[in-house]
Parts: structure tokens; C-alpha cells; sequence
């Protein structure tokens, strides 16, 4: 019999006794708990700090976008006030140099404008004239800038003034030293010296001179010449006094003034000498310098200003220097191929006795100057050394660009030749002046190896006869020359194989330099 099925118990169903016991479930209160109460306090004052921080954040963008606008608006006002005050300063520092520039025409009679030096000792005059010139006030700071760069410009010319003045005060050992050694009197000399920008007083014609070298030297001599190395001195007495004129085209000009005048020539020689050698800061080494009209013209300059080559005009005629300056730097220098050589030079004692007609002379002295002269001329191509007439020579003057005349004899008016035989010729002034027109055409440079015919005189000298007839230069001593070593400066300037200058002019200071021969000076005025 298979295993019996237990059935579940079966519940009965409640009485209605028991179902009256049964209690109905209790009822929520509605109020929140003090734990809600809590949650949603602290959850509103979450929100309340949240729109209080969104809204601090929005009023700090606000405010730092207003800053940052008014910062925009006064940096925009800012740059148009300064572009503003840059314009009036430019306008009214070109304002104050287009005064500079009517000051400087009507005071100086630029252009040339006036150097660094003479600007700015000329400040103090032009602010009194910018003064009386303008009706409104200008902007400091455009005088200032204007100031500020001519100021600039003058440091180093400055700087060179000041080394003269210290030069002459100086109270050194070299200077106590010159005194024991017996130049007592030239250091007594230099101590009085005065030195300055403006020019002393001066009575006509100094006066003009000064002006007419001033204005000169403010200008380019030549397009063949470095403005920065030109140079310029003169000296003029006036009233006992004597006031020598420095110039630099770099700086402008100053003025030494000695209270008494330089005697006897040796002493103004000597003193000039020291001069220099005070302003080797001042006068460009190496460059042009200009010796214009003034004093003391029989002083050797070349031989004081031995690093510089020396070009020299008897008289105030700046504008004929520079012309002729200028022609001198674009001629050839000199050779057998464009020279005219022309010898005087007495080859017999029959020839000596046509130069030197009063006597007086020693063939035994001459006897050897004929053959050195034709030797030597020779060794460069010179063919031709017979002695030549004045009739050679007047032709040469008027044809040749080149032209060299070896005299052994002349004076103020005439140089005395030995041909024709038998009683040779004389070229005189007159002769010159008789070709003027065919040389002043030809404009050649003169080289006169010949005594004395360079010699400064009231007349004038034969060299200022040929520049006055339309010589672009004339080469010459001032005083007896010495056959030995003008021939060394003969060969020196002909020579091809040892020239280093592309034009006369540098090439005649090679050949002072090599030659170390100064007597012979270039004349172009």
C-alpha cells in the first residue's frame, strides 16, 4: 500500500469575536521632523550662498569689466594726449629749426651751415632771437631735444677746444724744461695766449678775411677731397695783437689771441710751431690744410704742418683756392709724357755769365748742378734737357698741363734763362700777363725750381703773376733752394714707379714724405 498523503491543516475561519480584536493600522502626523527641518534649512541656505556667490561672481565680472573699460578709456586717452603732445613737439622742434635755419642765413650767411662748434656757442644768440621770433610758447621739451643733439654733435669738438686751452696753461715738467733750456721767452709767449670760439675784434680787411675763411671752411673744397680732413689757419695782427684762426671742417673754428705782435719771424716761427703742436686735436692729421691770406706769409708752413699738405693763397679769394684746389686733384701727376721740363740752368761759364748779368756767380760752384740736373731727369724719360728760351717756356705755359722750369736764377718779376746764346732771355711778369687768355685756358700746374721766385712782396712774386694769369697751381720756394735735394724732390714727383697718389696733390705729399724736402710750396691764390 502506497505512502498515505498528509494534507495541509486548514485554518478556520475567524470568529466575530476575533475579528472585533483586530486593531486598524495608525494614521502619519503631516508636521515634517525636526531632521527634515534641519535637511531643508541647510539645503536653502546651500541655495542662498550658491545665488549669493553666482551673483558676487556676475557683480565681480560686471566690475572688473567696467575697470577694465576705464582702463581701455584712459589708455586710449592716454596714447592720443601723448600722440597728441609728439606731434606738438615735433611741430615745434620743426618750428624752432626752421628759426635755426633763418638765424643761421641771417647771421651767418648759410648755407654752408654753420660746424659743431660754432652751433653751440651759438645757442645763447639764437634763444634771444627765437624769442623775439616767436609769438606763442613752445613745448620745452622740443628746445630740449634740439638742444640735446647739437649739444651731441659738439662733444668731441669740445673736447678738442679744451685740449688747446689745457696745452697753453699747462705748467708741466716739459714746459719747465723748454724754460731751462733758454725758450724762456717763448713760454711767457704761450701762457698770454687767449684762446676762444668767437672771433676777437678785428679791423677791415681782417675782418672779411676771417668771415670769408669761416664760411669757407663750413663747405667741401673739392668732391676729390674728404670734407672731415680739411683744414685751416691764418694769421692776422691787429692793433698789436695777433690772432691766429684754427680751423676744422670737422669742428669749426677757434681763435688764439697773444696780446703783442710775433718778432722778429724766427721767434713767430717758432711759437707758430708750438701752436700747432697744441692743437694736434683740433687741425685733421693727415688732411688739407689751408693757409688764407693774413700775416707772417713768408713762414714755410709745409715745414710747421709736416703732416699735412700745405695749399696757400696770398689773399682773401677763397673761391679761387677752392677752384683751383679742386683742379689740382683731378690733374695727372707728372711725368715724361704730359711735362713740359725746361732747363735754366747754365751748362758753361759763356751761360752763367747770361743769368747772372751783375756778376757775382762761380761756375766752379755750378759747374756740377747742369750734369745732376740732366742725369737725374734723364733716369725718367727726359730726353730733352738743352736750356730753353722764354719763348719755350710762354709756349708751354699756354699748351702743356704739366709744365717744370729748373732756373738757375729769378726775382719778383723775371726769371732768367741761359738761351738763346749768346745773351739768353728773360721771362718776365709782362711776358706772362701778354699770354694770360691762352693760360688761362690751358690752367697748368707751374713747377718753378728756381731762387726766391716765390718771395712775398708788395709787388707780388712771379708765382702770383702765373696764378693771376690762370695757373691752376704754382710749386715754388720761398727761399734759395739747394740743388742736391730739390732734385730729390724732382725725381720723387716724376717718378712712376714710386708714386701712391692718383692726382698732384697726394702725389706732391709722397714725394715731400719720401723726399723729406718741404721747401717747395703749392701757391693756388
Amino acid at each position: 500500500m502506497g505512502p498515505t498523503m498528509q494534507m495541509p491543516p486548514q485554518r478556520r475561519p475567524a470568529t466575530t469575536s476575533q475579528r472585533a480584536t483586530v486593531r486598524a493600522p495608525a494614521e502619519r502626523d503631516p508636521s515634517p521632523s525636526s531632521e527634515e527641518l534641519a535637511r531643508a534649512a541647510a539645503q536653502e541656505e546651500a541655495d542662498r550662498l550658491e545665488t549669493q556667490k553666482r551673483e558676487s561672481a556676475r557683480l565681480e565680472r560686471e566690475r572688473a569689466e567696467q575697470e577694465a573699460a576705464a582702463r581701455e578709456l584712459q589708455r586710449i586717452e592716454a596714447e592720443r594726449l601723448a600722440r597728441e603732445h609728439r606731434e606738438r613737439v615735433q611741430a615745434h622742434y620743426s618750428y624752432v629749426q626752421d628759426k635755426w635755419d633763418l638765424f643761421q642765413q641771417l647771421r651767418h650767411d648759410a648755407p654752408p651751415v654753420l660746424l659743431a662748434l660754432e652751433k653751440k656757442y651759438e645757442l645763447e644768440a639764437f634763444h634771444k632771437f627765437l624769442a623775439a621770433e616767436t609769438p606763442r610758447i613752445l613745448d620745452r621739451s622740443a628746445i630740449d631735444r634740439f638742444e640735446a643733439e647739437i649739444n651731441s654733435q659738439a662733444k668731441e669738438a669740445e673736447a678738442a677746444f679744451l685740449a688747446i686751452k689745457q696745452s697753453l696753461e699747462s705748467t708741466s715738467l716739459f714746459n719747465n724744461l723748454r724754460k731751462l733750456l733758454g725758450n724762456a721767452k717763448l713760454l711767457e709767449l704761450l701762457r698770454k695766449c687767449k684762446v676762444s670760439v668767437s672771433a676777437p675784434e678785428l679791423g677791415s680787411p681782417g675782418r672779411e678775411a676771417v668771415a670769408s675763411a669761416r664760411k669757407f671752411l663750413r663747405r667741401a673744397w673739392s668732391g676729390r677731397l674728404d670734407l672731415q680732413a680739411q683744414g685751416l689757419f691764418s694769421v692776422h695782427r691787429c692793433a698789436g695783437k695777433t690772432i691766429m684762426h684754427l680751423g676744422s671742417s670737422a669742428f669749426g673754428s677757434i681763435f688764439i689771441t697773444l696780446p703783442q705782435s710775433l718778432e722778429p719771424e724766427a721767434m713767430a716761427e717758432a711759437f707758430l710751431s708750438e701752436i700747432k703742436k697744441a692743437s694736434s686735436k683740433f687741425i685733421p692729421q693727415n688732411g688739407t690744410l689751408a693757409v688764407v691770406d693774413g700775416d707772417h706769409q713768408s713762414i714755410n708752413y709745409q715745414r710747421i704742418f709736416q703732416s699735412n699738405i700745405v695749399v696757400r693763397s696770398v689773399k682773401d679769394d677763397c673761391e679761387g683756392l677752392a677752384k683751383n684746389l679742386h683742379e689740382m686733384l683731378g690733374r695727372e701727376p707728372p711725368n715724361a709724357d704730359n711735362t713740359a721740363l725746361h732747363f735754366g740752368v747754365p751748362a758753361s761759364q759763356g751761360e752763367l755769365n747770361s743769368v747772372f748779368k751783375a756778376g757775382g756767380a762761380d761756375w766752379d760752384l755750378w759747374s756740377d748742378v747742369a750734369p745732376l740736373w740732366a742725369n737725374r731727369a734723364g733716369r725718367h724719360g727726359f730726353d730733352r734737357t738743352s736750356s730753353a728760351s722764354s719763348q719755350q717756356i710762354l709756349d708751354s705755359l699756354s699748351t702743356s698741363k704739366n709744365v717744370i722750369i729748373v732756373v738757375a736764377h729769378g726775382d719778383q718779376r723775371k726769371i732768367y734763362l741761359p738761351a738763346p746764346p749768346p745773351e739768353g732771355s728773360e721771362l718776365s711778369a709782362e711776358q706772362i700777363i701778354a699770354r694770360k687768355a691762352e693760360i688761362s685756358a690751358n690752367k697748368p700746374v707751374v713747377y718753378l725750381f728756381c731762387c726766391e721766385t716765390a718771395e712775398i712782396s708788395d709787388l707780388g712774386s712771379f708765382s702770383q703773376v702765373l696764378l693771376e694769369c690762370g695757373a691752376a697751381a704754382v710749386i715754388a720756394p720761398q727761399t734759395k733752394i739747394d740743388a742736391e735735394r730739390s732734385v730729390d724732390f724732382f725725381e720723387s714727383i716724376v717718378d712712376r714707379k714710386t708714386k701712391s697718389g692718383d692726382n698732384s696733390l697726394t702725389n706732391l705729399k709722397e714725394a715731400k714724405r719720401s723726399s723729406k724736402y718741404s721747401e717747395m710750396e703749392i701757391w693756388l691764390g
